[in-house]
């Protein structure tokens, strides 16, 4: 986003599809730029069309990231973070008439520099919702030509174990936890949702785990149960990789937890006002196409009110902080059948509502 002279110029930059063309005024005045810049876009918003895409022209269709029933029948606002040379945008998949997903810039339009800056914001929001729905998805660069990145960059990962029936009882025995069983992972640990997570010549026993992520919006310190939904910007999915080998070495699992990159999220935030809450959810697990786990959200022992409230104690929620919300129990056949995760391997997480996320798994020795 540039200025000249009153103007100012919307694009995603020639790596990922420009606009030629695409300025509008913004007047001067004391309206919150986010504001201005999301009426505008509603009065005369209409890029130049571009035909030709990032990839040279390549017409890549790319299936709509889940392949189970859309909420609210119609579809989600769907918030993602994009890399444009080397900075990261918030944006918005927008669904063309031909089912093919693409790309808004939400950064020009809520004059938001990043994701939780925008989620942590009502009037950025309101913009951004607008704009989608005002959006003209062929004009749009492809989402497949564009690289997302995390879509938030959380300063703590707050991990739950042991949340679902089945896999509690498995770790801690019949009877549910009185608390939430809370381990940290570490910021270095977050991937992007196309990413790979690279396992590293030390690894011994690296394995997955699909979770259902809740992204802070605003700050929560010491905040009631009853008021704690109002600090939850929304959800995201995240695959808690581990490396069970270094895990287990010590009565501390910080470090097999915490081994750069095993953190893949994404790929985009679904909004609180999309999905109020998780009850009811299916979640599904594959690796390597088969299904290890299916679950259902009713089956989580602590809910997302009360984490918050219970965690909002003791340790401030900022915005963009994420709180991952533990896995279901794997099938019986998955966990007779454990076998550490290989070069090439790839772990999807899909959840009715949310979306999906596919991983890939590489050796550094092959990549080296």
């Amino acid at each position: 986003m540039s200025d000249d002279g009153g103007l100012q110029r919307s694009s995603f930059g020639t790596g990922i599809g420009s606009y030629p063309g695409f300025y509008r005024a913004i007047p001067r005045t004391s309206m919150p730029y986010g504001q201005a810049m999301a009426i505008l876009y509603l009065a005369e918003c209409r890029p130049a069309p571009t035909t030709e895409s990032a990839a040279g022209g390549r017409s890549l269709r790319v299936r709509s990231p889940i392949a189970i029933e859309r909420e609210h029948g119609g579809e989600s606002m769907r918030l993602v973070s994009v890399e444009v040379d080397g900075q990261e945008r918030p944006g918005a998949v927008v669904a063309g008439q031909d089912g093919v997903d693409r790309v808004l810039d939400l950064g020009a339009i809520t004059g938001c520099a990043t994701l939780a800056e925008l989620l942590a914001d009502d009037a950025a929001l309101a913009a951004a919702r607008a704009a989608v729905g005002r959006a003209d998805g062929a004009l749009l660069p492809l989402l497949a030509d564009v690289r997302l990145a995390p879509p938030v960059r959380p300063g703590k990962i707050l991990c739950l174990g042991y949340n679902y029936a089945g896999h509690s009882e498995a770790g801690l025995g019949p009877e549910a936890p009185p608390y939430p069983n809370v381990f940290i992972k570490t910021p270095n640990t977050i991937n992007g949702p196309r990413d790979q997570v690279v396992m590293p010549r030390a690894a011994t026993d690296v394995d997955y785990e699909g979770e259902i992520a809740v992204v802070i919006g605003r700050t929560a310190r010491d905040v009631d149960e009853a008021d704690a939904m109002a600090h939850v910007a929304g959800y995201t999915l995240f695959n808690d990789v581990s490396d069970r080998g270094w895990q287990n070495r010590a009565s501390q699992w910080a470090l097999g937890k915490s081994v750069d990159g095993f953190g893949p999220l994404g790929p985009w935030v679904v909004t609180t006002d999309e999905v109020p809450d998780l009850p009811g959810r299916q979640m599904e697990v594959e690796r390597d196409g088969v299904v290890t786990v299916l679950a259902s959200t009713d089956a989580m022992v602590f809910g997302v009110a009360f984490l918050v409230h219970y965690l909002s104690q003791v340790i401030t929620l900022q915005p963009g902080d994420i709180i991952s919300t533990g896995t279901p129990a794997r099938s019986a056949e998955a966990q007779a059948a454990h076998v550490p995760l290989a070069h090439g391997d790839t772990v999807t997480v899909r959840v009715t509502g949310l979306g999906e996320l596919t991983t890939t798994f590489v050796s550094m020795e092959e990549t080296s």
